[in-house]
């Protein structure tokens, strides 16, 4: 899962659900509207299942998904 927050193109890995927080070193949190629909079961553009190709990730999140899949 993934969100955006404001009008940012940058995108978060949505790793903490119930926090709506990205992991660390990132920390950023969901906006507590979109985080509150998308439990709910209602969509909302801003957290999505699958980061759209033309967008870039956070450079603390990519660092965490290079570090999760190499498994260190």
């Amino acid at each position: 899962m993934f969100f955006t927050k404001g009008k940012s193109g940058i995108y978060h890995i949505l790793y903490y659900l119930n926090s709506g927080t990205a992991p660390p070193p990132c920390g950023v949190k969901a906006d507590r509207y979109d985080l509150s629909m998308f439990l709910s079961g209602q969509p909302t553009p801003k957290i999505v299942t699958e980061k759209p190709p033309h967008a870039s990730l956070c450079k603390h999140c990519e660092a965490a998904a290079r570090k999760a899949t190499s498994g260190a």
